[in-house]
Protein backbone atom coordinates (compact mmCIF):
# COMPACT_ATOMS: atom_id res chain seq x y z
CA UNK A 1 0.00 0.00 0.00
CA UNK A 2 1.59 3.50 -0.79
CA UNK A 3 1.69 6.40 1.38
CA UNK A 4 -0.78 8.38 -0.33
CA UNK A 5 -3.52 6.15 0.43
CA UNK A 6 -3.30 6.46 4.05
CA UNK A 7 -4.45 9.17 5.43
CA UNK A 8 -3.69 10.50 9.19
CA UNK A 9 -5.94 13.56 10.47
CA UNK A 10 -5.32 15.44 13.67
CA UNK A 11 -8.12 17.57 14.85
CA UNK A 12 -6.96 20.60 15.96
CA UNK A 13 -4.01 20.34 14.22
CA UNK A 14 -2.89 23.56 15.95
CA UNK A 15 -4.12 24.78 19.14
CA UNK A 16 -3.63 25.39 22.68
CA UNK A 17 -1.51 22.51 25.01
CA UNK A 18 -4.73 22.53 27.13
CA UNK A 19 -6.65 21.44 24.23
CA UNK A 20 -7.73 17.71 23.62
CA UNK A 21 -6.84 16.69 19.81
CA UNK A 22 -8.50 14.09 17.98
CA UNK A 23 -6.00 11.30 16.05
CA UNK A 24 -7.17 8.93 13.68
CA UNK A 25 -6.35 7.02 10.20
CA UNK A 26 -7.79 6.13 7.22
CA UNK A 27 -6.88 3.83 4.06
CA UNK A 28 -5.01 1.28 5.92
CA UNK A 29 -5.33 -2.47 5.32
CA UNK A 30 -8.72 -4.13 7.12
CA UNK A 31 -7.29 -5.24 10.49
CA UNK A 32 -3.72 -4.02 9.62
CA UNK A 33 -1.13 -3.78 12.57
CA UNK A 34 0.32 -0.13 12.56
CA UNK A 35 2.41 1.94 15.36
CA UNK A 36 1.70 5.23 15.82
CA UNK A 37 4.10 8.03 16.58
CA UNK A 38 4.56 10.87 18.30
CA UNK A 39 7.96 12.83 18.58
CA UNK A 40 8.77 16.50 19.85
CA UNK A 41 11.93 18.49 19.79
CA UNK A 42 12.28 21.62 22.20
CA UNK A 43 15.73 22.75 22.84
CA UNK A 44 17.31 20.41 21.83
CA UNK A 45 15.85 18.14 24.04
CA UNK A 46 13.67 15.17 21.97
CA UNK A 47 10.97 12.79 23.29
CA UNK A 48 8.70 10.33 21.92
CA UNK A 49 5.83 8.26 22.21
CA UNK A 50 4.12 5.43 20.54
CA UNK A 51 1.43 3.06 20.64
CA UNK A 52 -0.47 -0.11 18.93
CA UNK A 53 -3.38 -0.10 17.42
CA UNK A 54 -5.11 -2.37 14.83
CA UNK A 55 -7.29 -1.17 12.05
CA UNK A 56 -10.97 -1.62 12.20
CA UNK A 57 -12.74 -3.94 9.35
CA UNK A 58 -12.67 -0.54 7.37
CA UNK A 59 -9.36 -0.15 7.85
CA UNK A 60 -9.82 2.64 10.29
CA UNK A 61 -7.85 3.83 13.50
CA UNK A 62 -9.05 6.38 15.54
CA UNK A 63 -7.43 7.35 18.96
CA UNK A 64 -10.34 8.29 21.14
CA UNK A 65 -12.09 4.83 20.73
CA UNK A 66 -9.59 2.58 20.52
CA UNK A 67 -7.03 1.09 22.74
CA UNK A 68 -2.88 0.98 22.75
CA UNK A 69 -2.33 -2.50 22.73
CA UNK A 70 1.25 -1.26 23.91
CA UNK A 71 3.72 1.12 23.90
CA UNK A 72 4.35 4.30 26.40
CA UNK A 73 0.85 4.12 26.78
CA UNK A 74 -2.15 1.65 27.04
CA UNK A 75 -5.85 1.12 26.91
CA UNK A 76 -8.18 3.81 24.91
CA UNK A 77 -7.21 7.77 26.13
CA UNK A 78 -6.87 10.19 22.87
CA UNK A 79 -4.39 12.16 24.52
CA UNK A 80 -1.74 8.97 25.16
CA UNK A 81 0.73 10.32 22.64
CA UNK A 82 1.00 13.48 24.58
CA UNK A 83 1.60 13.08 28.24
CA UNK A 84 3.26 9.63 27.84
CA UNK A 85 6.57 10.81 25.70
CA UNK A 86 9.90 9.99 27.04
CA UNK A 87 13.50 10.91 26.13
CA UNK A 88 14.37 9.27 23.26
CA UNK A 89 17.62 7.09 23.21
CA UNK A 90 20.79 8.70 23.27
CA UNK A 91 19.46 11.96 25.36
CA UNK A 92 20.71 12.97 28.64
CA UNK A 93 19.36 11.49 31.94
CA UNK A 94 17.01 13.57 34.09
CA UNK A 95 15.54 15.83 31.32
CA UNK A 96 11.99 17.82 31.56
CA UNK A 97 10.21 19.04 28.82
CA UNK A 98 9.87 22.45 29.23
CA UNK A 99 8.82 25.42 26.74
CA UNK A 100 10.98 28.36 27.18
CA UNK A 101 9.77 30.17 24.12
CA UNK A 102 5.97 30.68 24.52
CA UNK A 103 5.79 32.61 21.41
CA UNK A 104 6.54 29.67 19.41
CA UNK A 105 4.71 26.25 19.40
CA UNK A 106 5.30 22.72 20.51
CA UNK A 107 5.66 21.56 16.99
CA UNK A 108 4.75 18.21 17.57
CA UNK A 109 5.48 15.17 14.37
CA UNK A 110 3.12 12.23 14.54
CA UNK A 111 3.40 9.14 11.95
CA UNK A 112 2.13 5.75 10.88
CA UNK A 113 4.25 2.70 10.88
CA UNK A 114 3.80 0.02 9.02
CA UNK A 115 3.67 -3.10 11.99
CA UNK A 116 3.56 -3.24 15.44
CA UNK A 117 7.44 -1.53 16.27
CA UNK A 118 9.16 -1.85 19.61
CA UNK A 119 11.05 1.24 21.14
CA UNK A 120 14.30 0.13 20.20
CA UNK A 121 12.75 0.06 16.33
CA UNK A 122 11.74 3.49 16.21
CA UNK A 123 14.82 5.12 16.09
CA UNK A 124 18.40 5.19 13.94
CA UNK A 125 17.26 4.99 11.55
CA UNK A 126 13.65 5.86 11.70
CA UNK A 127 11.03 3.75 9.73
CA UNK A 128 9.10 5.26 6.84
CA UNK A 129 5.93 6.47 7.51
CA UNK A 130 2.65 5.15 5.60
CA UNK A 131 1.74 8.55 6.63
CA UNK A 132 2.68 12.45 8.73
CA UNK A 133 1.06 14.92 10.23
CA UNK A 134 2.76 17.95 12.00
CA UNK A 135 0.69 19.11 15.23
CA UNK A 136 1.28 22.62 16.95
CA UNK A 137 0.92 23.33 20.50
CA UNK A 138 0.59 26.66 21.61
CA UNK A 139 0.84 27.94 25.14
CA UNK A 140 0.35 31.52 24.10
CA UNK A 141 -3.06 31.82 21.99
CA UNK A 142 -2.29 34.35 19.01
CA UNK A 143 -4.43 36.98 20.53
CA UNK A 144 -2.09 37.59 23.84
CA UNK A 145 0.13 40.24 24.05
CA UNK A 146 3.47 39.44 25.76
CA UNK A 147 5.69 41.57 27.11
CA UNK A 148 8.78 42.02 28.86
CA UNK A 149 9.05 43.78 32.07
CA UNK A 150 11.72 45.53 34.37
CA UNK A 151 10.65 48.27 36.34
CA UNK A 152 12.68 48.70 39.24
CA UNK A 153 12.36 45.06 41.33
CA UNK A 154 9.52 43.90 39.08
CA UNK A 155 11.11 41.72 36.08
CA UNK A 156 9.28 39.01 34.44
CA UNK A 157 6.58 38.78 31.64
CA UNK A 158 3.63 40.22 31.26
CA UNK A 159 0.48 38.38 29.13
CA UNK A 160 -2.29 40.33 28.57
CA UNK A 161 -5.86 38.84 26.63
CA UNK A 162 -7.01 40.75 23.97
CA UNK A 163 -9.63 43.32 24.49
CA UNK A 164 -10.03 46.52 26.45
CA UNK A 165 -10.36 45.04 29.54
CA UNK A 166 -9.47 45.28 32.30
CA UNK A 167 -9.02 41.66 33.39
CA UNK A 168 -9.01 39.40 36.25
CA UNK A 169 -5.06 39.45 37.07
CA UNK A 170 -2.59 36.57 38.72
CA UNK A 171 0.44 36.80 39.73
CA UNK A 172 2.15 33.26 38.40
CA UNK A 173 6.08 31.99 40.38
CA UNK A 174 8.34 29.07 40.27
CA UNK A 175 11.31 28.70 41.80
CA UNK A 176 14.42 27.59 40.40
CA UNK A 177 14.44 29.42 37.13
CA UNK A 178 12.54 31.93 34.57
CA UNK A 179 9.30 29.63 33.88
CA UNK A 180 6.71 31.64 31.59
CA UNK A 181 4.68 28.41 30.07
CA UNK A 182 1.98 28.23 32.57
CA UNK A 183 1.36 32.14 32.60
CA UNK A 184 0.85 32.33 28.70
CA UNK A 185 -1.62 29.83 29.14
CA UNK A 186 -3.37 30.97 31.61
CA UNK A 187 -3.48 34.43 29.96
CA UNK A 188 -4.81 32.63 26.71
CA UNK A 189 -8.13 31.32 28.96
CA UNK A 190 -8.82 35.47 29.96
CA UNK A 191 -6.49 36.23 32.50
CA UNK A 192 -4.04 39.33 32.72
CA UNK A 193 -1.07 36.94 33.99
CA UNK A 194 2.71 38.28 35.53
CA UNK A 195 5.22 35.61 35.08
CA UNK A 196 7.68 36.87 37.71
CA UNK A 197 11.02 36.31 37.82
CA UNK A 198 12.05 35.93 41.57
CA UNK A 199 16.06 35.79 40.98
CA UNK A 200 18.81 34.89 38.43
CA UNK A 201 18.03 38.68 37.26
CA UNK A 202 21.56 40.10 34.90
CA UNK A 203 21.18 42.98 37.94
CA UNK A 204 19.45 41.72 41.25
CA UNK A 205 19.21 38.96 43.30
CA UNK A 206 21.03 35.77 42.24
CA UNK A 207 20.22 33.41 44.63
CA UNK A 208 16.54 32.13 46.09
CA UNK A 209 17.60 32.73 50.09
CA UNK A 210 18.22 35.96 49.38
CA UNK A 211 15.62 37.89 47.80
CA UNK A 212 14.52 41.07 49.36
CA UNK A 213 11.32 41.68 50.12
CA UNK A 214 11.13 44.57 48.63
CA UNK A 215 10.96 42.60 45.21
CA UNK A 216 7.49 41.54 46.47
CA UNK A 217 5.94 44.68 47.61
CA UNK A 218 7.17 46.22 44.60
CA UNK A 219 5.47 43.33 42.54
CA UNK A 220 2.42 43.84 44.25
CA UNK A 221 1.90 47.29 44.02
CA UNK A 222 3.20 47.16 40.36
CA UNK A 223 1.21 44.46 39.13
CA UNK A 224 -2.69 45.55 40.99
CA UNK A 225 -2.06 49.22 39.80
CA UNK A 226 -2.46 48.09 36.38
CA UNK A 227 -5.22 49.23 34.16
CA UNK A 228 -5.35 46.20 32.26
CA UNK A 229 -5.76 44.33 35.88
CA UNK A 230 -9.21 44.38 37.82
CA UNK A 231 -8.72 46.45 40.62
CA UNK A 232 -11.30 44.70 43.20
CA UNK A 233 -7.70 42.08 43.83
CA UNK A 234 -5.95 39.42 42.01
CA UNK A 235 -4.88 36.16 42.12
CA UNK A 236 -1.58 33.85 42.84
CA UNK A 237 -0.30 30.74 41.45
CA UNK A 238 2.92 29.07 42.88
CA UNK A 239 4.91 25.83 43.03
CA UNK A 240 7.24 24.65 45.21
CA UNK A 241 9.99 26.50 47.09
CA UNK A 242 8.15 29.73 45.71
CA UNK A 243 5.03 28.65 47.37
CA UNK A 244 6.44 30.28 50.36
CA UNK A 245 6.06 34.14 48.90
CA UNK A 246 2.99 33.39 47.60
CA UNK A 247 1.87 32.21 51.01
CA UNK A 248 3.53 35.19 52.94
CA UNK A 249 2.26 37.90 50.21
CA UNK A 250 -1.25 36.28 50.82
CA UNK A 251 -0.85 37.12 54.45
CA UNK A 252 0.13 40.41 54.41
CA UNK A 253 -2.01 41.73 51.71
CA UNK A 254 -6.07 42.06 50.97
CA UNK A 255 -5.33 42.54 47.60
CA UNK A 256 -4.76 38.75 47.10
CA UNK A 257 -8.20 37.04 46.83
CA UNK A 258 -7.20 33.51 45.43
CA UNK A 259 -4.09 31.61 46.00
CA UNK A 260 -3.14 28.41 44.55
CA UNK A 261 -0.28 26.51 45.72
CA UNK A 262 0.80 23.26 43.90
CA UNK A 263 3.09 21.21 45.97
CA UNK A 264 4.14 24.07 47.71
CA UNK A 265 6.11 25.51 51.09
CA UNK A 266 4.45 27.35 53.44
CA UNK A 267 6.92 27.54 55.97
CA UNK A 268 9.67 29.80 56.89
CA UNK A 269 12.74 28.60 55.61
CA UNK A 270 15.23 30.63 57.04
CA UNK A 271 15.15 32.89 60.60
CA UNK A 272 15.36 36.18 58.13
CA UNK A 273 12.22 35.39 56.26
CA UNK A 274 10.24 35.76 59.67
CA UNK A 275 8.88 39.43 59.90
CA UNK A 276 9.14 41.62 62.82
CA UNK A 277 5.06 41.17 63.26
CA UNK A 278 5.57 36.99 63.69
CA UNK A 279 9.12 37.18 65.21
CA UNK A 280 7.26 36.76 69.19
CA UNK A 281 5.16 32.91 67.63
CA UNK A 282 7.14 32.02 65.01
CA UNK A 283 10.18 29.73 64.04
CA UNK A 284 12.31 28.78 61.00
CA UNK A 285 12.38 25.41 59.97
CA UNK A 286 15.96 23.91 60.12
CA UNK A 287 17.21 22.11 56.79
CA UNK A 288 19.28 19.52 56.56
CA UNK A 289 20.84 18.64 53.16
CA UNK A 290 22.56 15.51 53.81
CA UNK A 291 19.12 14.11 54.49
CA UNK A 292 18.40 14.39 51.41
CA UNK A 293 19.03 10.20 49.74
CA UNK A 294 20.20 9.22 46.44
CA UNK A 295 18.16 6.91 44.30
CA UNK A 296 18.28 5.91 40.70
CA UNK A 297 15.97 9.01 39.67
CA UNK A 298 18.10 11.52 41.80
CA UNK A 299 18.07 12.80 45.27
CA UNK A 300 14.84 12.16 47.55
CA UNK A 301 14.57 15.62 49.28
CA UNK A 302 11.15 14.20 51.26
CA UNK A 303 13.65 14.89 55.03
CA UNK A 304 15.36 17.37 54.10
CA UNK A 305 12.89 20.08 55.99
CA UNK A 306 12.05 19.69 59.81
CA UNK A 307 9.20 21.55 60.04
CA UNK A 308 7.45 22.71 64.03
CA UNK A 309 3.89 23.61 63.69
CA UNK A 310 5.44 27.13 64.70
CA UNK A 311 7.04 27.43 61.24
CA UNK A 312 3.80 27.60 59.33
CA UNK A 313 2.96 31.13 57.81
CA UNK A 314 -0.55 31.93 58.80
CA UNK A 315 -2.19 32.09 55.98
CA UNK A 316 -5.34 32.88 57.35
CA UNK A 317 -4.54 36.13 58.24
CA UNK A 318 -5.09 37.44 54.90
CA UNK A 319 -8.40 37.22 53.15
CA UNK A 320 -7.95 34.95 50.15
CA UNK A 321 -9.58 31.82 49.57
CA UNK A 322 -6.39 28.95 49.25
CA UNK A 323 -5.90 25.96 46.64
CA UNK A 324 -3.87 23.29 47.28
CA UNK A 325 -3.05 20.92 44.86
CA UNK A 326 -0.99 18.12 46.58
CA UNK A 327 1.04 15.12 44.68
CA UNK A 328 0.93 11.69 47.02
CA UNK A 329 4.04 9.86 45.47
CA UNK A 330 5.92 13.82 45.96
CA UNK A 331 9.62 12.92 46.63
CA UNK A 332 10.88 16.10 46.68
CA UNK A 333 8.14 17.76 49.89
CA UNK A 334 6.73 14.97 52.64
CA UNK A 335 3.28 15.24 52.45
CA UNK A 336 2.49 15.31 55.65
CA UNK A 337 3.95 18.85 56.01
CA UNK A 338 0.62 20.06 54.15
CA UNK A 339 -1.33 18.08 55.98
CA UNK A 340 0.00 19.12 59.54
CA UNK A 341 -0.43 23.26 57.98
CA UNK A 342 -4.39 22.49 57.31
CA UNK A 343 -4.51 21.24 60.86
CA UNK A 344 -3.22 24.54 61.27
CA UNK A 345 -6.27 26.71 60.07
CA UNK A 346 -8.18 28.09 62.66
CA UNK A 347 -11.97 26.26 62.55
CA UNK A 348 -13.57 29.70 61.47
CA UNK A 349 -11.12 29.95 58.28
CA UNK A 350 -11.26 26.49 57.21
CA UNK A 351 -14.38 26.97 54.67
CA UNK A 352 -11.60 29.51 52.57
CA UNK A 353 -9.01 26.18 52.23
CA UNK A 354 -9.63 23.06 50.18
CA UNK A 355 -6.90 20.75 49.99
CA UNK A 356 -7.01 17.94 46.69
CA UNK A 357 -4.77 15.20 47.18
CA UNK A 358 -3.89 12.95 43.95
CA UNK A 359 -2.70 9.14 44.47
CA UNK A 360 0.77 8.89 42.15
CA UNK A 361 1.07 12.26 41.71
CA UNK A 362 4.66 13.23 41.59
CA UNK A 363 5.86 17.07 42.81
CA UNK A 364 5.85 18.95 39.29
CA UNK A 365 1.82 19.23 38.75
CA UNK A 366 2.38 20.69 35.58
CA UNK A 367 -1.00 21.99 32.85
CA UNK A 368 -2.52 19.09 31.27
CA UNK A 369 -1.18 16.33 28.74
CA UNK A 370 2.78 17.47 29.65
CA UNK A 371 4.85 14.32 30.23
CA UNK A 372 5.64 13.65 33.76
CA UNK A 373 9.18 14.78 34.74
CA UNK A 374 10.47 12.43 37.71
CA UNK A 375 13.84 13.36 37.76
CA UNK A 376 15.76 16.93 36.61
CA UNK A 377 18.43 19.22 37.58
CA UNK A 378 17.19 21.89 40.29
CA UNK A 379 19.48 25.45 40.42
CA UNK A 380 18.09 25.73 43.73
CA UNK A 381 19.71 22.94 45.37
CA UNK A 382 22.37 22.02 42.34
CA UNK A 383 21.72 18.48 42.16
CA UNK A 384 19.47 16.38 40.60
CA UNK A 385 15.97 15.93 42.37
CA UNK A 386 13.59 13.00 42.29
CA UNK A 387 10.11 14.78 41.81
CA UNK A 388 8.08 11.49 41.91
CA UNK A 389 5.14 10.54 39.71
CA UNK A 390 3.58 7.41 38.07
CA UNK A 391 2.88 8.56 34.57
CA UNK A 392 -0.75 7.50 33.78
CA UNK A 393 -1.24 8.89 37.59
CA UNK A 394 0.08 11.89 37.49
CA UNK A 395 -1.51 12.76 34.08
CA UNK A 396 -4.83 12.47 35.14
CA UNK A 397 -3.98 14.89 38.31
CA UNK A 398 -2.34 17.31 35.86
CA UNK A 399 -5.91 17.01 33.89
CA UNK A 400 -7.93 17.35 36.78
CA UNK A 401 -6.30 19.99 38.54
CA UNK A 402 -5.92 22.56 35.78
CA UNK A 403 -9.81 22.51 35.45
CA UNK A 404 -9.99 22.90 39.44
CA UNK A 405 -7.91 25.70 39.00
CA UNK A 406 -9.44 27.76 36.23
CA UNK A 407 -12.57 26.86 38.12
CA UNK A 408 -11.07 28.38 41.11
CA UNK A 409 -9.64 31.63 39.98
CA UNK A 410 -12.87 32.32 37.59
CA UNK A 411 -15.19 31.79 40.90
CA UNK A 412 -13.03 33.90 43.24
CA UNK A 413 -11.73 36.61 40.48
CA UNK A 414 -14.60 37.00 38.77
CA UNK A 415 -17.55 35.42 40.58
CA UNK A 416 -17.84 32.75 37.92
CA UNK A 417 -18.54 34.74 35.13
CA UNK A 418 -15.01 34.04 33.07
CA UNK A 419 -15.64 31.59 29.85
CA UNK A 420 -14.31 28.25 31.74
CA UNK A 421 -14.11 26.78 28.63
CA UNK A 422 -11.95 28.81 26.38
CA UNK A 423 -10.85 26.99 23.02
CA UNK A 424 -8.20 28.34 20.52
CA UNK A 425 -8.38 27.21 16.94
CA UNK A 426 -4.76 28.76 16.53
Amino acid sequence: MSMLEVKLWVDPASGLVDEKVRISVEGLSPHEPVTVKAAVEESRMRFCAYGWFTSTGRGQVDLTSQASIHGTYTGVDPMGLFWSMRPEPLQKEHLRLLKKDVTTPLVVTVVVLKGHLDWGKLFDPSPKPLAELKVYRWYKDKSVRRERVRQGNVQGALFTPSGPGPFPGIIDLFSGGTFEHRAALLASHGYCVLALELYNYDDNVTSFFHINSNILNESMAWFGQLPTVLPAGFGIIATSLSGFFAAEITRLSPMVKALVLVNGLTFYKHPSAIPEDCKTDRQASTYSIENAKPTPHGFDAREVHKVLDSSFVKVWEGAASVLYIRGQDDRSLNINISQRFFQQVPEEHKHRFQLVSYPGAGHLIEPPYSPVSTSSHNKTMDMVLHWGGEPKSHHLAQEDSWRRILEFFSEKLTGGTLNKNKSSKL
